[in-house]
């Protein structure tokens, strides 16, 4: 769920970043006799049936995603080896270091090791795996399940469209994977063809909700993500406070997308709830409403409306304009 700002960025995933994969998955696959003929398959079909391209991993690829519901929830992923469809990768949250080996293949991508700051780190591509996550199994397809001994998961859905910080992302794959031995404990994991993790949310089932959301990603130090404008009201910019007297204290009131489909044709759709806070209020709009409760802030829902907005490009640059704002339907679930 996310607000909309004035000038925050948009990346669609159908075009984020296709021009930086310069060899994973390399052009042989697209016609090798083992792998998907690309030739004879659709954009779509090409991408669900290679599970690599949900998890890049170009050699000093770096992904910084911001955390809602715990202090150290946020991290920034950095890729430090590549050989032979391993992947080492070091995940930093500001308070600890974490050093990871992923096997991605054309079928699926395993977690195998995970190493702390407190042990030996260098490279582990050849280390032997402490455990084996089936965090993707290919093929792609809606409703799939498997175990990894762990965890069960279910793949959700292939066409999902997520908006997170970093902007808006489309044919996104979700995966929920439920604890085998906690079964109130679930995590659910966002995946954008050719960026890879844009979102991953953790219910530990007492109510706690982590989230980590894409803000940025580049490579080699260079912004990989398209940059496009907004251009929508000014109650979409941000924190908006109500015009008030010098004597009154003005309420503020900020909007949030709570779900977004994207209707093709460059359209979307969105339920947007529009929160109300206190005077004085200097929460993060994007965080998690515990978070508030526990700062002592009373913010509340005041309502919710049905939005329709249309992506158009002038002048080489994207706009997202609003075409309706009604008032959103009593019963639809938040």
């Amino acid at each position: 769920m996310k607000f909309l700002k004035e000038q925050c960025s948009l990346a669609v995933a159908a075009l984020a970043c296709a021009a930086l994969w310069t060899g994973w998955p390399s052009a042989a696959l697209a016609h090798s006799e083992k792998g998907p003929c690309q030739d004879c398959m659709s954009a779509e079909e090409f991408r669900l049936a290679d599970v690599r391209h949900f998890f890049p991993a170009a050699l000093g690829q770096s992904w910084n995603y911001i955390g809602y519901g715990q202090e150290f929830a946020g991290f920034t992923r950095t890729v430090t080896q590549v050989k032979d469809g391993r992947v080492q990768v070091a995940d930093n949250n500001g308070g600890a270091q974490v050093a990871r080996v992923f096997s991605v293949t054309e079928e699926a991508v395993v977690q195998q090791v995970v190493l702390s700051e407190s042990e030996p780190a260098g490279d582990l591509l050849a280390a032997k795996p402490n455990q084996e996550l089936l965090l993707l199994k290919g093929p792609l397809q809606q409703g799939a399940t498997w175990e990894d001994g762990a965890w069960s998961y279910r793949l959700l859905s292939v066409t999902k469209t997520v908006w997170v910080p970093a902007g808006l992302f489309s044919g996104v794959v979700e995966v929920q994977a439920r604890s085998l031995t906690r079964p109130n404990e679930v995590l659910v994991a966002c995946y954008a063809p050719e960026v890879g993790l844009v979102r991953r949310d953790y219910y530990s089932g007492d109510g706690t909700q982590i989230s980590a959301q894409l803000q940025s990603m580049s490579v080699v130090g260079q912004n990989a993500l398209p940059q496009e404008k907004i251009s929508l009201p000014d109650f979409f910019s941000g924190v908006v406070k109500q015009q008030a007297s010098e004597e009154v204290a003005a309420e503020v009131r900020f909007a949030r997308i709570r779900t977004l489909k994207d209707k093709g044709h460059e359209h979307y759709a969105a339920i947007v709830d529009i929160y109300r806070a206190p005077a004085g209020f200097n929460g993060d709009p994007l965080a998690m409403p515990e978070s508030w409760k526990a700062a002592g802030w009373q913010v509340t829902i005041e309502a919710a409306y049905q939005a329709q907005f249309q992506r158009k490009i002038e002048g080489g640059q994207a706009n997202y304009l609003l075409a309706e704002w009604l008032p959103a339907k009593e019963n639809y679930p938040k």
